[in-house]
């Protein structure tokens, strides 16, 4: 998991609403809370899992880094089983 590069899916868009973010695709919308709109940034097919876990533990340096990986592939995880990321393989 940690190898794949997520990226948004060509149908998902962030909006802000009222200082909100939200991930919107179809008729459907998914809040997101400051450090997953964060992740989400960061999902751009260029980053690994790896690669964005490093990054919030370098921005959240005073986080248990334990909780910062659990937390990062839980998101990632539940965004492409509601189809929201796709994503590459990286070797």
């Amino acid at each position: 998991m940690q190898s794949i590069k997520p990226i948004l899916d060509y149908s998902v868009r962030i909006k802000e609403l009222q200082g909100d973010y939200y991930l919107v695709s179809k008729n459907s919308a998914w809040k997101l809370n400051s450090i997953g709109k964060e992740i989400v940034d960061l999902c751009d097919g260029e980053h690994t899992v790896e690669d964005i876990i490093n990054k919030l533990c370098l921005l959240y340096e005073n986080t248990d880094e334990k909780i910062i990986y659990e937390d990062t592939l839980e998101l990632i995880e539940y965004l492409i089983s509601e189809k929201l990321l796709a994503y590459e393989q990286y070797n």
